[in-house]
């Protein structure tokens, strides 16, 4: 342990009676002794959480609060921004897009909710358990613990939510056009189709179709070979105030925020390219799918995590299958809080009358992310064991 990992208006002096403290409730008051390296994770989550600055929870330091008292706040900030993530985290698999990309789907279904399970936000706040493989179109520097998961959760949300303005199935054949083998490799979807969005304003070609046909991108690479890095910059800066237009975001300030920042790196590697003379890297063809593709469904709207507690304690309270059903069909609108309902809440001789309530959609998206478990040998809860054997 050396100084500079220490904020910079706090002493060890001052985190010592701290850390005692801390070493007393970890060993629930029975020990104030914990081995060397037990010691040092419980300072290091004590360092991070002193390190929050965030100003809604901390109230702008002023220098008169005490190490105790700040350490409380960035606790509070990190627990707070735990429930936030996990809520996050469940909204983002329930309206996960059906793109059959291994890397992409593992990350959100079975690589990142280990993180929840794992993850003691009271003495190892500064670690990151779970799994991401997935990049981000912009990559994440200097966080750990919570604040990493949470700023990756946020970052991959703003470029679903730009997908989402796209056809599946159109998406589907513009990666297809990037690599007949994109289920297997390890690419980030939001930045191809950024790129071709993009290049469909530059050929003034549909947006919403994202093809660039080769003989228009041959004339498009005539057009911006002649172009200065500085004047190549200008032009996209043009396309993406075009492509906002045509999309609807102006009044979307977050994710428009961030296509400038994607475009910043994009600019980069568009200029390199056109000096290599091949843009057909970053304008792609589309090319037909020649898989079967999956059904498409669209969830419906998730309970907050405190209103499906109340809704959970309630139906465990229920005696009869009747009632439970009928609360389901009043009350439940998502498959993912019907996930948590089915694990808390039913035996197995219930599970086919909850089965019936669903669509064939529905069943289907059920089905598909259990087969996704199997696959990736995650275990399975009760009721997706039954349904798995239907």
């Amino acid at each position: 342990m050396n100084n500079s990992q220490f904020p910079s208006d706090v002493t060890l002096e001052e985190v010592l009676p701290l850390l005692a403290k801390r070493v007393r409730k970890y060993t629930s008051a029975e020990s104030t002794s914990v081995t060397n390296e037990t010691a040092r994770q419980i300072l290091l989550s004590i360092l991070y959480c002193l390190e929050d600055t965030n100003a809604s929870s901390m109230n702008l330091i002023t220098g008169t609060e005490s190490v105790e008292e700040r350490f409380s706040s960035g606790l509070k900030h990190k627990q707070q921004l735990l429930d936030e993530s996990r809520y996050l985290l469940k909204h983002i698999q329930a309206h996960l897009l059906h793109i059959e990309n291994d890397v992409y789907k593992r990350t959100i279904l079975t690589g990142i909710p280990p993180f929840f399970h794992d993850y003691d936000v009271y003495f190892g706040a500064h670690l990151s358990p779970g799994s991401i493989d997935y990049p981000l179109c912009l990559e994440i520097e200097g966080l750990t613990g919570i604040d990493f998961i949470a700023e990756y959760l946020h970052r991959f949300h703003l470029e679903e939510t730009f997908l989402s303005y796209f056809s599946v199935s159109v998406i589907r054949e513009v990666l297809r056009g990037y690599h007949s083998d994109f289920e297997n490799l390890l690419v980030n979807i939001f930045q191809i189709v950024f790129q071709n969005a993009i290049g469909c304003v530059l050929c003034n070609t549909s947006v919403y179709m994202l093809d660039i046909h080769p003989r228009i991108r041959s004339r498009l690479y005539r057009h911006l070979s002649a172009f200065t890095k500085v004047q190549l910059k200008r032009l996209l800066r043009t396309a993406l105030a075009h492509l906002i237009l045509e999309l609807s975001l102006e009044k979307e300030d977050e994710l428009v925020s961030f296509l400038s920042c994607a475009l910043e790196l994009f600019q980069e590697s568009l200029y390199q390219y056109i000096q290599l003379g091949q843009i057909g890297h970053v304008f792609v063809s589309r090319s037909a799918d020649v898989t079967v593709p999956v059904s498409e469904f669209e969830d419906g709207e998730m309970m907050d995590d405190e209103k499906l507690r109340l809704f959970i304690e309630e139906m465990q309270e229920c005696r009869y299958l009747s009632d439970k059903i009928g609360m389901i069909r009043e009350q439940i609108h998502s498959l993912s809080d019907l996930e948590e309902v089915l694990k808390e809440c039913f035996w197995d001789a219930e599970y086919p009358e909850v089965f019936q309530l669903l669509s064939p959609p529905e069943a289907d998206a059920l089905q598909a992310n259990i087969k996704l478990k199997q696959d990736f040998g995650s275990p399975l809860e009760e009721w997706e064991k039954y349904l798995a054997r239907i």
